[in-house]
Parts: structure tokens; sequence; C-alpha cells
């Protein structure tokens, strides 16, 4: 369980540096209120599931879990932080994906820790490859735009 959420905890921190790194290539976003209002609905879930999952968690894999949850958070959050900084689609594809990463991740929770569900193994597994799927798709949108690169080979020029 702990080197699958390593795995996991590496792939969110790239995700967020990611994103990160696309803000800062961006000029300014249209506006902060949006990101903030998500980062606020974010923060909320992030510590109401973990304060529901804390009981159920053995002393030696909470510490762990805790880092982790932080983490996926982060992700979710520098993904709403790109509102305005990318295509409205790149944006729409990442923010999807990072919340089904998300609910990924809390269906595997719950179904390991608080209460099994019969659902479990196809539900996580399509939250999660949708997930990839769309932030992958949304990135290279956001990188491989046609008039992106006509921007940049024009002012290249």
């Amino acid at each position: 369980f702990l080197i699958g959420l390593g795995a996991f905890l590496l792939a969110q921190t790239c995700y967020a540096l990611a994103f990160m790194q696309n803000m800062v290539d961006a000029s300014a976003g249209r506006s902060i209120v949006v990101p903030l209002i998500m980062t606020g609905v974010l923060l909320a879930y992030a510590l109401l599931f973990t304060f529901e999952l804390m009981p159920h968690l053995d002393e030696a894999i909470l510490l762990p879990v805790l880092v982790y949850a932080v983490a996926i958070t982060f992700m979710g959050i520098m993904a709403a932080f790109r509102y305005g900084r990318t295509f409205p689609r790149s944006f729409a594809m990442v923010l999807v994906g990072a919340l089904l990463f998300i609910a990924s991740d809390t269906l595997l929770a719950v179904d390991r820790f608080i209460k099994p569900m019969a659902h479990a193994g196809w539900s996580i597994m399509l939250t999660y490859g949708t997930a990839q799927v769309l932030i992958v798709a949304g990135c290279l949108l956001h990188v491989l735009n046609p008039e992106e690169i006509r921007r940049k080979a024009a002012l290249s020029t």
C-alpha cells in the first residue's frame, strides 16, 4: 500500500508542478475570485473527508495518508488556478480530470478503510482512467494548440 501511495504522491506532485509551470508561463489570469472559490471548496472537502477517514486508519499509515491528501488537494488547487491562464477547453479538461482523480482516491479510501463497496473495482478504475485521459489531453491541448504555436513562431522571428 505504501509503495503505491508513494508512486501516486509522486504523480500528484508532478501534475501540480506542471500546472504551476503553466501559470508561470502564462500572463495573469482573468480573475482570482474563481480559483479562490474553487480552492475553498477543495479545502473544505479535503478537511471534511480527512476527518471522516482518520479514525479508520492505523497509526502506521496515518502520516503517509495525510501527506498524500495534502498533495492531491494541492494538485486540485493548482488545476483550479489555471483558470484564465490557458484555453477554456484545456482548463476544463484538466480541472475535471483533477476532480475525477480526487474522486477516484476518495472511492479507494472509502472502500479500503471505511466501508467496502460492491462497485469499487470498476468505479475506482473508471474515475482514475478518465482523470488521466482528461489531464493529459488538456495539457496537450494547452501546449499543442495551433494558434499558440503560430504566435510563438511569430514572436521568435
